[in-house]
């Protein structure tokens, strides 16, 4: 349902996910009362001091403000938006609970930003159904389509913020913003009392003040991140490692985070509150030969301290490959060892007079460490997101669309040409050699010299499509012409589409209109986000070297498995390219069922285009599709883009 939503969301362009915790429960505990009526004011009072854990603490709610302590109003986050060059046409999604006061508070940000989504208006009431009732899983529904999002933005530094901003940031999304409060607090004071308007002061202002926000990032800020660094790397070592059937995460974090038996048995820990056998502090050397352990003399704080030289990439790929904890000592470029202090905390021991640490204890420093280590030498967590980037990716996302369109409707107007179409898109694509890393969707398929071979004898036509494909784009690109190398997946993917759609067409007993909606509602277009990314590919003058194409009419069922091994790909692959292999998809299915290795396969994806949704079958082939559109490519994310066209105040006639 997550990706549903990250699907709709991104059919507007790119998006902001702006965490707006503006909530009652929000409010109430932070005390905060700035812009509510009183009436608002004193029924947060109520609830608050209903709470015997809240009501504790006294609260002043100017002095709390005032100190950047409260979130930032829905009208204060427009501002501040607006302030850094967002149009108002971006389109928003509110990752939040109800909004404290309803439109009488969000009409400000409303006013400002009308594309405002919530997973209520993306999704039907029978959609959302399954959860109405789990606020958690509500609240991960917000979770999975803010760690999607283009642009992340919390108003306020909660839980889920930290934990957002931590995922984005290890699967290489770093456009978060982290709004100064108490400094733009000042400035909204300023503005409320006249002195101050907005404008390009104030936009000057805003963006000076987070420029370099992110180049000292608070530990403290951090703290449920790191706690998952900690127990993770704890759980890791206890139960021996990462399998090796989980290697494909390329992330140990998602792996930490998505494994259910590990989540148990961190939770049996913590509710364990210690465990029951000692490790005595010489024995961490063990886990981290890399770093030198050094005991000091026992003082009146009756700490430890450690000295630890420890590299991320090598800890964590001694406890994901190797049972034993032994760790690799090879050094790395990317992430240089560093020297940090780490202070252990001695407990007290069921053992008289034996100095050793806490198994538990020594884990935490061994966290600590990994997590000093990821702050000093990865980078920042949060990176200042621009209006610029969001530009840029409106842009090529709204070229894609274009194209997407033009090529549509040229397959439409031939559709006999799809199979030819769907051969000279993996033709191109797998002329990939890893061995000297050269080959690839480079579209050489284009050049005469390679058209005119044997295996790729009848494509000449689809070749032609593209071509005139090619002139209509170029006439509207604003970016520059397109490739070869970025067309020819793109044909590859519309004319996936357009036999997905046939399917739907067909089920539905020839209705189009049925089919259409049958297809939009179950068919697996949101599976596309990757290979869309894969945009800005590079035409090379060059034909590749023959021999890298097997010639699919005449090959035989392990000449193909070879091919498609070689470039890292199985009998799984190989069955659901079948349509990819010739113009008889039937006749190319028969043939490959006669393998064992891949009978099982051409099964399965038989049956599953017989399902409504026919899912299986889809996800694999785009699964796949995307794999071999990117082999052996450099992507230049900025290709097609263009300077964006800047409005002269001073010929405006008012």
């Amino acid at each position: 349902m997550g990706k549903l939503l990250v699907d709709r969301m991104r059919s507007n362009g790119p998006y902001i996910s702006l965490h707006l915790r503006y909530e009652k429960d929000m409010l109430a505990f932070s005390g905060c009362t700035h812009d509510l009526s009183p009436a608002e004011a004193n029924e947060l009072k109520t609830i608050r001091d209903a709470n015997d854990n809240w009501k504790v603490k006294d609260i002043d709610p100017m002095e709390q403000r005032s100190k950047g302590f409260c979130p930032l109003t829905p009208k204060e986050a427009a501002i501040f938006l607006s302030a850094l060059g967002y149009p108002s046409n971006t389109p928003i999604y509110i990752a939040a609970g109800e909004i404290y006061g309803g439109d009488s508070h969000m009409g400000a940000l409303q006013s400002r930003y009308p594309m405002l989504m919530r997973k209520e208006n993306l999704a039907s009431s029978e959609e959302l159904e399954p959860f109405t009732n789990h606020l958690s899983q509500l609240a991960a529904l917000d979770y999975i389509v803010s760690v999607e999002s283009d642009v992340f933005f919390p108003t306020y530094s909660g839980n889920m913020a930290r934990a957002v901003e931590g995922h984005r940031r290890f699967l290489g999304h770093r456009r978060t913003i982290s709004p100064d409060r108490k400094a733009l607090v000042r400035l909204f004071d300023k503005i409320e009392q006249g002195k101050l308007k907005e404008g390009k002061y104030l936009s000057d202002h805003v963006i000076e003040s987070h420029r370099n926000r992110h180049n000292s990032v608070a530990l403290g800020n951090y703290c449920s991140f790191c706690e998952i660094l900690r127990v993770s790397s704890m759980a890791i070592i206890m139960t021996g490692g990462i399998p090796e059937s989980e290697h494909l995460y390329h992330n140990q974090l998602v792996w930490m985070m998505e494994n259910n038996s590990l989540q148990k048995k961190i939770r049996e820990w913590e509710d364990r509150g210690k465990f029951n056998h000692s490790l005595s502090i010489d024995t961490t050397s063990r886990l981290c030969p890399e770093s030198e352990l050094i005991r000091s003399s026992k003082t009146q704080s009756n700490t430890v301290e450690a000295t630890m030289g420890v590299s991320l990439l090598s800890t964590f790929t001694s406890l994901v490959n190797v049972p034993s904890l032994t760790i690799s000592t090879t050094p790395t470029i990317r992430f240089p060892s560093n020297a940090v202090v780490i202070r252990c905390n001695k407990m007290d021991t069921d053992v008289p007079d034996e100095n050793v640490l806490r198994r538990r204890e020594v884990l935490k420093c061994f966290g600590a460490a990994v997590g000093m280590e990821l702050l000093a030498s990865s980078g920042s967590f949060v990176e200042m997101a621009s209006a610029a980037d969001l530009i840029q990716r409106r842009q090529r996302s709204e070229f894609q669309s274009s194209i997407r369109q033009t090529l549509s409707a040229a397959i439409k107007g031939k559709p006999e040409l799809i199979p030819y179409i769907l051969t000279l898109a993996l033709n191109d694509a797998i002329t990939y050699d890893k061995a000297t890393k050269s080959g690839g969707p480079n579209g050489s398929i284009r050049l005469s010299s390679e058209n005119s071979r044997p295996e790729n004898n009848g494509l000449s036509a689809a070749l032609n499509l593209i071509e005139e494909a090619k002139q209509e784009i170029d006439s509207y690109s604003k970016g520059g012409p397109i490739s070869f190398a970025d067309l020819i997946p793109f044909a590859g993917q519309s004319a996936v589409k357009a036999t997905f759609l046939a399917s739907a067409i067909r089920k539905c007993g020839g209705n189009i209109e049925k089919g259409s909606i049958l297809y939009s509602a179950y068919g697996s277009s949101g599976q596309w986000g990757l290979f869309d990314r894969q945009f800005g590919r590079t035409d090379s003058q060059e034909p590749d070297p023959e021999g890298r194409v097997p010639q699919w009419g005449k090959a035989t069922v392990q000449e193909m498995k070879n091919k498609f091994s070689s470039i890292g790909l199985g009998p799984r692959q190989l069955a659901v390219m079948s349509a990819f292999l010739g113009p008889d998809q039937a006749a190319t299915e028969a043939l490959l069922a006669t393998d064992p290795d891949v009978t099982p396969w051409v099964q399965k994806y038989q049956r599953s285009r017989e399902t409504v949704s026919q899912t299986d079958y889809e996800v694999d082939l785009i699964t796949t599709l995307t794999k071999l559109c990117s082999l052996g490519q450099q992507i230049n994310y900025e290709a097609y883009t263009y300077p964006a066209r800047k409005i002269e105040l001073s010929k405006l006639k008012l």
